[in-house]
């Protein structure tokens, strides 16, 4: 009988550990699967105005008549006009500095028009310091009436340099990859390029809508063959269970039955 017994506090240890170490993995992957970042908030407006630009200050001795000379003398501030799409991003609860990558498309245009602003080989802008980062756009280009497109990404990761060599050419290339969790592509939103220069307050960004939610949690589910690991787990326990308890009823029958021979 202790052997009987021993043999059922066996099987519920395996039983216990198999469960334990696949709640385990499950948890581990779980823990890891909630690193991608989640989906940014933002807005876009059009914002367009003017700055001065003062020339650089600079003294010099003019060769000729050995007067000391200086840049204000000779060159005048200048206007410089700006027309930017303007994208402020609400920066994620995340545990690491992100990236961000935008894409915009024109309004009219289907989903294959989508154009990526930013690639590994240019970098992507960095998550600036407090609740917000500002990524602006040259519009010039955008007719006066047009309407723009854009989604946000937010990136955690590095980038990574490949390279090889050309034994043809005797030419080495180089180029970047990303390495690390996206977010994935946030809501769309759309800005008019207004082009009012009797509109008050040009270059103030126009208010900015409220922020409405595109944020997705991050999944963490794991799955295994159509299971979940903790389901996988509970049925490797239960066949275990079973297979023990009907090797322990043949060995209490066997024995029973040596006794009754005996």
């Amino acid at each position: 009988m202790k052997k009987i017994f021993g043999i059922f506090l066996f099987a519920v240890l395996v039983s216990t550990l198999t469960f334990a170490g696949l709640f385990g993995m499950g948890e581990v992957q779980v823990q890891a699967a909630s690193k991608k970042p989640a989906i940014p908030e933002f807005t876009v407006t059009f914002v367009s105005g003017s700055y001065e630009v003062s020339p650089p200050f600079q003294q010099w001795i003019d060769p000729y008549t050995g007067k000391t000379m200086d840049t204000t003398m000779t060159t005048s501030s200048c206007t410089v006009d700006f027309e930017e799409i303007q994208i402020e991003i609400k920066n994620p609860t995340h545990p690491n500095k992100l990236q961000y990558n935008v894409r915009t498309k024109g309004y009219f245009l289907g989903s294959e028009a989508w154009r990526e602003i930013y690639d590994p080989n240019r970098g992507y802008p960095q998550q600036e310091t407090g609740s917000h980062t500002i990524i602006t756009i040259d519009a010039k280009d955008y007719p006066d009436g047009g309407k723009i497109d854009a989604q946000v990404e937010a990136l955690d990761g590095y980038l990574e340099e490949k390279g090889g060599w050309d034994p043809e050419t005797a030419h080495r290339w180089n180029y970047n990859v990303f390495v690390g969790e996206k977010s994935g592509w946030s809501n769309t939103k759309t800005v008019t390029i207004t082009r009012d220069n009797n509109a008050p307050n040009q270059n103030e960004p126009t208010p900015s809508p409220t922020f409405t939610s595109g944020q997705t949690e991050p999944q963490t589910e794991i799955t295994l063959s159509g299971f979940s690991l903790v389901e996988f787990g509970l049925v490797v326990a239960c066949v275990v269970i079973v297979v023990l308890c009907v090797v322990i009823v043949y060995m209490y029958k066997h024995k029973t039955l040596d006794v009754s021979v005996n």
